[in-house]
């Protein structure tokens, strides 16, 4: 850390930067400034062109996927949030929708977008990058009020007061996610999300650093999750549930769920598990609009 006094800075020949704080000098070697990309500037006829959003809203989406957007680089279609408008019946929302190919993440909510114009904006859905996100979220974080959007080609704009933001929406088809999520899944075992929760925490203990595997066993009144390593030992724990189904055991990455039922904000979740090879939903209780699922492990 530099001490508390004057900086100075200072260009150099090469695209250099001088910085000197008393005896203290750095030599930062820079880029040329014409390689910089070039900010579109917006006259006030263009700023018609913006819509207005939620802001509390869209952070609260942010908060419900951006965990489940994928980092792989070699997935470059998955390595952002999907945006899209929906009309199902009587029912129009803007979703999110967010995966890796072993969880996803997604949520509907009708109070984010207000014009007429903003629903046709998204129509097509369009792929946000994550890292873009991340900046979208920090900016919503530092105040309660709404933001604006716009669409140019392919790059998305969101602008509040003087801070203009630039992303680079991701080209490609997205993946068909409805496919992931299992048909008629909006029943399940209803369970508290903190006793799950802590569970999870105190029991993938002693799973692996590599696998992060707990086992689900499922029988008549009772949850046990599980975990055991080689090199650490085991642990077990039983959950009282209502379930008069048949038994089941099953392989889940704890860190998947433990992500998943952390953006939960009821007090209970809803925990659909229907076979082995069947992925795992997890729902709120207080409304269908938040849907996580993650894909089970071999155990």
């Amino acid at each position: 850390e530099l001490p508390e006094t004057m900086l100075r800075f200072q260009s150099k020949e090469n695209n250099r930067l001088e910085i000197m704080a008393n005896k203290t000098f750095f030599n930062i070697v820079g880029l040329a400034a014409d390689d910089f990309p070039e900010m579109p500037s917006f006259s006030t006829e263009d700023t018609k062109e913006f819509i207005r959003m939620n802001g509390p809203a869209v952070m609260s989406m942010l908060d419900k996927t951006l965990y489940a957007a994928s980092t792989d680089e070699s997935r470059y279609h998955l390595n952002g949030v999907y945006f899209e408008t929906i009309k199902e019946g009587y029912k129009k929302a803007f979703r999110m929708v967010a995966t890796d190919a072993h969880r996803l993440a997604l949520v509907d909510n009708s109070e984010t977008l207000f014009e007429d114009q903003a629903w046709r904006q998204f129509e097509e859905g369009v792929i946000v990058p994550r890292k873009g996100l991340y900046e979208l979220r920090r900016l919503l974080s530092e105040g309660k009020d709404d933001f604006f959007v716009t669409i140019r080609g392919k790059v998305l704009f969101v602008k509040r007061d003087n801070i203009l933001i630039s992303m680079r929406l991701i080209e490609g088809k997205y993946a068909d996610y409805r496919r992931i999520i299992p048909e008629n899944s909006s029943g399940g075992i209803e369970l508290n999300r903190d006793e799950l929760l802590a569970s999870l925490k105190r029991i993938s203990l002693m799973s692996s650093d590599k696998s992060r595997s707990v086992t689900f066993s499922l029988v008549p009144g009772v949850l046990q999750v599980s975990s055991q390593s080689p090199e650490l030992g085991d642990a077990k724990e039983e959950l009282a549930i209502n379930y008069e189904g048949e038994e089941l055991r099953l392989g889940f990455n704890s860190r998947y769920l433990i992500d998943a039922i952390s953006t939960i904000d009821s007090e209970k979740l809803l925990l659909d598990i229907r076979g082995k090879q069947n992925p795992g939903v997890i729902r709120a209780t207080n409304g269908p609009n938040h849907t996580s699922v993650v894909m089970p492990m071999r155990i």
